[in-house]
C-alpha cells in the first residue's frame, strides 16, 4: 500500500486536504472525523486496502499517525 493513496482515502473521509494532514487530526475532535467516519475509515482499510482490523486495532485508531503507523 502506497502512503499517499492512503492520506488521500483519510483526507475524502474526514474532509481534510491532504496538503493540510498534519497527523495530529483525531477522532472527535477533527471537524468530519466522527463515529461514522471512524466506520468508513475502516471499511476502506479492509476493502480497498484488504488490512484485516481486529478490535485493538480498531481502538487505537485515534489519530491519522497512529493509523498511519499501524496500516502503512
Amino acid at each position: 500500500m502506497e502512503r499517499n493513496e492512503l492520506l488521500n482515502e483519510l483526507s475524502k473521509i474526514i474532509g481534510v486536504p491532504v496538503e493540510k494532514i498534519t497527523g495530529q487530526e483525531q477522532l472527535g475532535t477533527t471537524p468530519g472525523w466522527d463515529s461514522f467516519a471512524q466506520v468508513e475509515i475502516m471499511l476502506v482499510l479492509e476493502k480497498k486496502f484488504q488490512i484485516k482490523i481486529d478490535e485493538k486495532s480498531m481502538n487505537e485508531f485515534i489519530t491519522l499517525d497512529r493509523i498511519l503507523k499501524i496500516v502503512a
